[in-house]
């Protein structure tokens, strides 16, 4: 069993869209490869929203978005703010410049 993910031509509508017309574009995508569909057990046609924020900082750089607050994504490849080591090194990077800042600003005082 194998699963396709196809990106059809511009301007398809998802809700016209046939099982016959995914087989044939996987068809031609594999172009110059053996494929042959046995059987399709279920598929589905979706468009996919892209889009990014405009900044990542709010409230004078005191709040920042991070991973799925950022963006939207393809909902087959979707990671975003997820691994426990981000959670956990994000804010250390972040706060990194104000600690130096504030080390060498009280050694010099």
């Amino acid at each position: 069993m194998v699963r396709f993910y196809l990106q059809m031509p511009a301007g398809a509508n998802p809700k016209e869209v046939t099982r016959e017309q995914l087989h044939a574009r996987a068809a031609a995508i594999l172009q110059g490869f053996q494929f042959e569909v046995a059987e399709t057990r279920w598929w589905s046609a979706y468009v996919i929203g892209q889009r990014l924020a405009s900044q990542f900082t709010a409230g004078n750089e005191r709040i920042f978005l991070t991973g799925d607050a950022c963006h939207t994504h393809s909902p087959k490849a979707g990671q975003g703010c997820v691994q426990p080591r981000t959670s956990h090194f994000l804010p250390s990077l972040l706060t990194y410049p104000t600690r130096s800042y504030t080390a060498t600003d009280q050694s010099s005082a």
